[in-house]
């Protein structure tokens, strides 16, 4: 059991390290080669970014999560044709985005906050990259799958080969041939074709259970896929709303300078949720294919180890972010101005103590999606997602300003830790007790 957990494990995680270097490299590269304005115009367009891959997340989770199930229960076809669907549901839904956002640009730009000279800069990586929504949505689709199709490693090499090519990408069009952020999004934009195409050839394979069926169309499954895959969406779709909420906070609080410092500590934030996400990924396999076949003693064994991983690694986290702001955030601060330093690593310091309390809630997200309790996955990543974090923003910026900003995660992440462990405590029970582990949708 502890080899296939850390196999699954060890792999979703460096996929969805993989994954963060889309981001983390634009920032470094941009940083180096235009500056702080690059920076801050770069995140004003992040929450775009978090919500394309939400939507991609969401359909590939909620409907990866259901094929397992099917697929253990001995319904072969039944599970090819959830995967024939979600493909459909995604590619259509991603062409609707690329029009939204084609023909309603400038209104969207102006909605994140772009405005004066930032609005230049944010509107070449935002035209560029999301032109390539089909490739995004559709790459988090086929990772998910592998994951749950027995190829964890094939999904890692994929997601990473993609990284690693943005960063090539990143330093020749930034640098030699000198194409600013449309560059930096341009070499975003190639690394899901890439690890699409690794990915595709694992259809053709034999031992491959992911196979294209004609299906009758029932909105049923749709919602199922949908329900089940929408606390990935919150997670995603969170992390844009924290984005923009906090930007706007910060323009008013510290104008341009907030809002860079605030971009160096949303960037570091994105390898860290990536992690958690990845730990999340890695084990949902295991415990739907366990749940699915309804294998008790399996299903009890992960949740053990996964709930023992997150919370050393959140514990990981905190000590970095006392011991290493100052070094982590010269990484950035490409000018070594004085001012962006300090901001920046006192809001780092603070920021990273919400960690231990974001892994408890991102344990109890993805146990409760990997056993179909879609209900109680979505009250966990809408309390810590959407309903808490702007009247708590709010609030604590204006009785501590700046401080106030930076505690606000753990504050909010805090607050549904409350929820999440007496969750914990539900299905540890549910588990160790007489009772079956079949738990209703909620």
């Amino acid at each position: 059991m502890l080899k296939n957990f850390v196999r699954y494990v060890s792999f979703a995680t460096l996929s969805m390290v993989g994954y963060s270097l889309f981001v983390l490299a634009d920032t470094f590269f941009i940083a180096q080669g235009i500056g702080g304005h690059g920076i801050a115009a770069l995140n004003l367009v992040l929450p775009v970014v978090h919500v394309i891959s939400g939507l991609g997340w969401m359909f590939g989770v909620g409907g990866a999560t259901l094929f397992t199930i099917q697929r253990s229960r001995g319904q072969v076809r039944r599970a090819q044709e959830l995967f024939s669907l979600t493909a459909l549901v995604a590619a259509l839904v991603s062409l609707f985005i690329v029009a939204v956002c084609f023909f309603f640009r400038d209104p969207v730009l102006q909605a994140l906050g772009a405005s004066g000279e930032l609005y230049h800069w944010a509107r070449d990586y935002f035209a560029v990259y999301t032109l390539f929504t089909p490739a995004f949505i559709l790459n988090f689709v086929m990772v998910s799958f592998l994951r749950n199709d027995g190829a964890p490693r094939l999904a890692s090499i994929a997601f990473l080969a993609g990284g690693l090519a943005n960063i090539v990408l990143d330093y020749i069009f930034i640098f030699p041939l000198q194409w600013g952020l449309a560059g930096a999004a341009l070499a975003t934009c190639f690394s899901p074709i890439l690890s699409l195409v690794l990915a595709v050839g694992h259809l053709r394979r034999e031992e491959s259970q992911l196979k294209f069926r004609r299906f009758h169309f029932q909105w049923r499954d749709l919602v199922s896929v949908v329900a089940n895959g929408l606390s990935s969406f919150m997670n995603e779709f969170s992390s844009a709303v924290v984005m923009f909420a906090f930007n706007q906070v910060l323009l008013s609080l510290a104008g341009d300078l907030g809002v860079t410092a605030y971009a160096i500590i949303a960037n570091l934030n994105i390898i860290i949720i990536a992690i958690l996400t990845g730990i999340g990924q890695g084990f949902q396999p295991l415990v739907s294919q366990f749940y699915g076949a309804r294998d008790d003693c399996s299903v009890q064994a992960v949740f053990r180890l996964a709930l023992v991983t997150y919370l050393v690694f959140g514990g990981l986290c905190l000590v970095i972010g006392q011991v290493g702001a100052d070094p982590l955030v010269s990484i950035f601060n490409s000018q070594a101005d004085p001012a962006l330093a300090a901001m920046a690593s006192s809001g780092l310091r603070l920021y990273f103590l919400s960690y231990p309390l974001t892994a408890v809630n991102f344990f109890v997200i993805y146990y409760a999606v990997a056993v179909n309790a879609p209900r109680s996955s979505m009250v966990v990543s809408l309390l810590r997602g959407l309903v808490l974090i702007v009247p708590y923003l709010l609030v604590m910026s204006r009785i501590w300003d700046l401080t106030g900003v930076w505690l606000t995660m753990t504050a909010v992440e805090a607050s549904t830790a409350l929820i999440s462990i007496a969750l914990i405590i539900y299905y540890y029970r549910r588990l160790t007790g007489e009772q079956s582990i079949k738990i209703s949708a909620g």
